[in-house]
């Protein structure tokens, strides 16, 4: 058991934390890190905390995001699942601050010397907690919304677990979902499919369509379904991922000059 007075130990030389508590911790088996708040955890923005991990990189870690944390997470994971994963994997260990500056700049350089690469360390360990975590979701005794079992599919995805995406999509028979899974397994989809289940007034189902074109290179037929999709834009957002089409498709064509318009 490791107990320090934050106050005391502030005085102690650099060699100390080097040295005496880092053998004193290393061998420490199980590590718990709380993701609070989730949007900015605290944990990977303070130089010590940092330390810690980098002291502990051979524990087997848990990333956590509290139940104080999960309603707000799962309205955020509802809306957009890619921004959300995106604040995760925009970890930036080295630049976290500290009171001191000179504590900063002691474990940036030493962290640096060691050639450890802990914002990998850190992402690789957040993405198999969060998996987990995503599964908690899925098979809670809570029921779950059809909307949020999609967007947790779509997130399994960005975490390449395509089984588990796979299983989400099936559930819901969600063929968008399915589609978009296929492109990651590199898997042929027939889009013939998937226009014969399209709902003709979803936005989100003929931007799928048109990017499915755009993606095996029927180029006719992906401009047609983002011309579809634009008559449907209700939100400034949506007309971005349109013109983001259209900029793509006029590249694919060779016509770079009206892409680069539209981007």
């Amino acid at each position: 058991f490791v107990c320090l007075n934050y106050k005391e130990s502030r005085s102690r030389p650099h060699d100390w934390w080097y040295n005496t508590y880092r053998l004193a911790i290393r061998n420490i088996k199980n590590v718990v890190v709380f993701l609070a708040p989730w949007q900015n955890p605290i944990p990977l923005s303070r130089s010590w905390s940092i330390w810690d991990i980098f002291c502990l990189e051979r524990s087997k870690f848990k990333f956590i995001i509290p139940k104080t944390e999960t309603e707000s997470f799962q309205k955020a994971l509802l809306e957009n699942p890619k921004n959300v994963l995106n604040i995760f994997y925009k970890v930036d260990c080295l630049n976290a601050e500290a009171v001191l500056d000179e504590d900063k700049k002691f474990v940036k350089k030493k962290i640096k010397e060691s050639n450890f690469n802990i914002d990998q360390f850190v992402c690789k360990h957040i993405r198999k907690s969060l998996i987990e975590f995503l599964k908690s979701l899925v098979f809670s005794e809570n029921e779950i919304s059809n909307d949020l079992l999609k967007q947790i599919g779509f997130a399994y995805i960005e975490l390449g677990d395509y089984i588990s995406a796979r299983s989400c999509f099936d559930r819901v028979g969600d063929w968008c979902g399915i589609a978009v899974l296929s492109i990651h397994e590199e898997k042929g989809f027939q889009i013939s499919v998937a226009e014969e289940k399209l709902n003709k007034d979803s936005f989100e189902e003929n931007m799928t369509i048109a990017k499915l074109s755009l993606y095996y290179g029927q180029f006719e037929k992906a401009e047609k379904y983002f011309k579809d999709a634009e008559k449907l834009i209700k939100y400034s957002f949506q007309k971005a991922e349109v013109y983001n089409g259209f900029g793509q498709l006029q590249f694919y064509k060779g016509n770079y000059s009206d892409a680069a318009n539209l981007f």
